[in-house]
């Protein structure tokens, strides 16, 4: 089954900062790691559940994926993948994803 992939604005901004923060070394390894999340999180939609949950996360309703040493934050449902975030794995991630 396919799912659709949803990407959340908070996500996609977080995309742009991390290839901004690679370019300055290397545009081409910036594209590189880009591409590589973008082609994992279309992974997910294919075989969502992968991953784990964190116990510094209160919503277990996150499943966290690695990618370098970068982390997709998503949910699934049937018919729905949505990425919440894509964070470096060394952010305080109690912190980062605290119930508002």
């Amino acid at each position: 089954m396919s799912r659709v992939l949803v990407i959340s604005k908070t996500a996609a901004k977080d995309l742009n900062q991390i290839w901004d923060f690679i370019a300055k070394d290397s545009p081409d390894i910036a594209d590189r790691v880009r591409d590589e999340i973008e082609e994992e999180m279309l992974k997910l939609c294919g075989v969502p559940g992968m991953g784990h949950r964190r116990d510094d996360v209160s919503d277990q309703s996150l499943r966290f994926w690695k990618v370098y040493s970068y982390l997709i934050a998503y949910r699934h449902t049937k018919h729905k993948l949505s990425v919440a975030r894509v964070v470096s794995g060394h952010r305080n991630f109690k912190k980062l994803f605290r119930s508002r």
